[in-house]
């Protein structure tokens, strides 16, 4: 990713074909694969035992409320990861809009 990269008033709200993309750049160390998944589906299908699962990406939709009413001019999208636990007994939820990991 350049900064030639487009951005959204300079809010970095990237497109998630920039963060594929970013996953099969050269200079990742390892190999890396992305699978898209969207609110259409449902979480059943996904593989949270596979062992080569490194974690989950996150992109929601965010509506900022000012004194209670939303300003859609402010609307944007917030990213934020989940990873395992210890032997996956456990996931930690990453966002930062939380003051620590969260355990779920």
């Amino acid at each position: 990713m350049d900064e030639s990269t487009p951005k959204f008033l300079g809010t970095g709200n990237f497109d998630v074909n920039v963060l594929m993309a970013a996953c099969q750049h050269p200079r990742v160390p390892f190999p890396v694969s992305v699978a898209w998944f969207d609110r259409r589906k449902t979480a059943h299908g996904l593989p949270f035992e596979d062992p080569l699962l490194v974690g989950f990406i996150v992109n929601v939709r965010k509506e900022p409320k000012v004194f209670g009413f939303s300003v859609p001019l402010l609307k944007g999208n917030h990213w934020f990861t989940i990873l395992p636990g210890l032997e996956r007994q456990y996931w930690w939820n990453l966002d930062s809009k939380f003051g620590a990991a969260l355990d779920a």
